[in-house]
């Protein structure tokens, strides 16, 4: 049987699953989601590589299928450029 999980725990599993269903993230939690450091996401927003949009809420918010797609190109999980 499996350990039960801290209260922590259970709050970031939360979020992780919110998250993966969502079609528009802020770049801070994209980031977060996908293992990348929101200065890595930010930094290709400002090259233009990435576009932030607005959501409904007023929030800026990039497109997480176009993210993906950005930063699979190459392989490398660092870089999105080839």
């Amino acid at each position: 049987m499996d350990e039960p999980l801290s209260t922590d725990e259970l709050l970031a599993a939360m979020e992780r699953d919110e998250a993966e269903g969502a079609t528009k993230l802020s770049p801070r939690e994209y980031g977060l989601l996908r293992g990348k450091r929101p200065q890595l996401i930010y930094y290709y927003i400002r090259k233009g590589k990435l576009t932030l949009e607005k959501c409904i809420c007023g929030r800026n918010v990039i497109d997480v299928e176009k993210a993906d797609d950005f930063f699979n190109v190459s392989g490398d999980d660092t870089d999105g450029e080839e």
